[in-house]
């Protein structure tokens, strides 16, 4: 049976601005976002039913199966689209937006920035009153601390590393969280950042935090930087990591890891990953512009071109 790649980009992305409808005026601060952002959040949003459902099954001994979202944003984020800004709602939104069948039994949502807290606190409040969460005001660092307070044997994680760059995230916190025993990871790798700062002095500390040593140095490229990080961090941690690489008008802007121990979670991730692989940004945008009540200009999905949409 051949895929339909434009109704499988429909049906991922409506949700996505379905939920967001009731709060993209509310005058909150916007994170900044790219259309590639979306690849991602679709990623994650699919994955959550099948995460909750694998590791809250009675078939697994696991008492808890807990979110850690390090760097939450605001909530929202904003894309521009042919002049349009179109907002989307960010992961810990997606993620609780499916509690009342996918539940997670705790939720450590966090970000470095007090106006991204308080802006995310507020949209929560807004969508899912009484939720009875905490949002954290820490940095990275600071956050992992929370794997502290874990069971190593009767607790599973499901982290999402999302940083705005390279340096929030030092190489030994990343091994932490991937060192416990039970966990799956989503992790952005900036890699178009790396390379821009390769020859920036005032981010030579940064990437050696970044990579853990220095011997980032005789790597060259932000590929073999990227390359050489994964291996380390597989060496390290004996996890396998996979990824799949976000592109821009032939660009890589960043490589996308994600881990699972189990073997169930791991066939449906690379099921997932498989669809995004083939949907370009051309793709994404053609879509938005005809379901998105906020961009009047229409892209067409196979020859992309554009024409004014019928009020």
């Amino acid at each position: 049976m051949s895929w339909d790649k434009k109704s499988w980009i429909e049906k991922k992305v409506q949700p996505h601005l379905d939920l967001v409808q009731p709060i993209k005026n509310d005058g909150e601060t916007v994170s900044n976002g790219k259309l590639w952002s979306l690849k991602k959040e679709i990623f994650i949003y699919e994955y959550i039913q099948p995460y909750v459902t694998i590791f809250r099954s009675d078939k697994n001994h696991f008492q808890r199966w807990c979110y850690f979202d390090p760097f939450s944003g605001s909530g929202m984020y904003g894309l521009q689209i042919s002049g349009q800004t179109v907002k989307f709602p960010g992961s810990p939104l997606l993620t609780y937006s499916r509690h009342e069948k996918y539940s997670f039994s705790d939720y450590y949502i966090a970000d470095g920035k007090k106006k991204n807290r308080d802006a995310l606190a507020t949209r929560m409040e807004t969508l899912f009153p009484k939720n009875g969460l905490d949002y954290h005001y820490s940095n990275f660092s600071e956050s992992v601390k929370y794997f502290d307070t874990l069971d190593r044997n009767d607790d599973a994680v499901l982290a999402i590393i999302d940083p705005p760059g390279f340096s929030q995230i030092p190489f030994q916190d990343v091994q932490q969280i991937l060192e416990f025993p039970t966990v799956d990871v989503f992790l952005t790798v900036m890699t178009s950042g790396i390379q821009r700062n390769l020859d920036v002095p005032d981010a030579h500390d940064a990437l050696t935090s970044f990579f853990g040593d220095e011997k980032w140095e005789k790597l060259g490229h932000a590929e073999n930087i990227v390359e050489e990080y994964k291996t380390r961090l597989e060496s390290a941690t004996k996890k396998k990591i996979e990824k799949i690489e976000i592109f821009m008008e032939n660009q890589k802007i960043y490589d996308l890891f994600y881990v699972s121990g189990n073997a169930i979670a791991r066939k449906i991730l690379h099921y997932i990953a498989s669809k995004l692989e083939k949907i370009q940004l051309n793709d994404l945008t053609s879509i938005v512009s005809m379901q998105s009540p906020d961009v009047k200009t229409l892209f067409d999905f196979e020859g992309f071109n554009q024409s004014e949409k019928s009020p």
